[in-house]
C-alpha cells in the first residue's frame, strides 16, 4: 500500500491546504502592527531631529564634540531600546534591521564628530535627511504591518510602500 503523501494529487492537495491556511491568516509570515514600536519610532525621530535642529543653531566654531556628548549618549540609548524592542517581536527581521541600520548611522556620525571635535554644517543638514529617511523606512514598515496598522496608515497620512 501506498503512503498517503504519496498519492497522486496530495502534493497539490498540502499546497492548497498551505495557501487556504495563508489566505485565511492562520500563518502569519510577518509580525503584526505594534502601537507603542510605532510611538517610539516617532518620539527617537523627533529626538535626532531635535539634537540636529539645536546643533545647526549653534555657531560652527562652537560644535565640539564634549557639548553634543550627553545628547548622544541620551539618543543611543533610546536607539538601542527600539532594536531591542524589535528583535524581542517574533518574524520582525526587517524591522529590527532597519533599527539596526539607524543605531549604527547614529554610532557613527558621534565617533565622526568626536574625531573631528566638530560638526561641519553642511553634513548636519545632509545626516539629519538621512536619519528622517531612516525613520520614515521604520514608521512605514510598522505600519503596513497586518493589524491596526490600518487606522495608524490613515491618521499620520502614511501609505505602505
Amino acid at each position: 500500500m501506498r503512503h498517503a503523501s504519496r498519492l497522486p494529487g496530495s502534493r497539490l492537495l498540502h499546497g492548497s491546504l498551505l495557501l487556504a491556511a495563508l489566505l485565511a491568516g492562520c500563518v502569519r509570515l510577518i509580525a503584526g502592527f505594534d502601537e507603542q514600536t510605532r510611538n517610539e519610532i516617532l518620539a527617537d525621530a523627533r529626538l535626532v531631529d531635535r539634537f540636529y535642529g539645536e546643533l545647526l543653531e549653534t555657531d560652527e566654531a562652537k560644535r565640539p564634540y564634549v557639548a553634543s556628548a550627553p545628547r548622544y549618549v541620551q539618543v543611543e540609548t533610546e536607539l538601542r531600546a527600539l532594536v531591542l524592542r524589535n528583535e524581542a517581536r517574533p518574524l520582525n527581521q526587517d524591522s529590527t534591521d532597519i533599527a539596526r541600520k539607524i543605531l549604527l548611522l547614529w554610532q557613527q556620525t558621534k565617533d565622526l564628530h568626536k574625531r573631528r571635535d566638530g560638526y561641519p554644517g553642511g553634513s548636519a543638514r545632509l545626516d539629519r535627511e538621512s536619519f528622517g529617511r531612516l525613520f520614515l523606512y521604520a514608521l512605514t514598515a510598522e505600519q503596513a504591518k497586518p493589524g491596526e496598522g490600518d487606522r495608524s496608515r490613515a491618521e499620520t497620512g502614511l501609505r505602505a510602500p
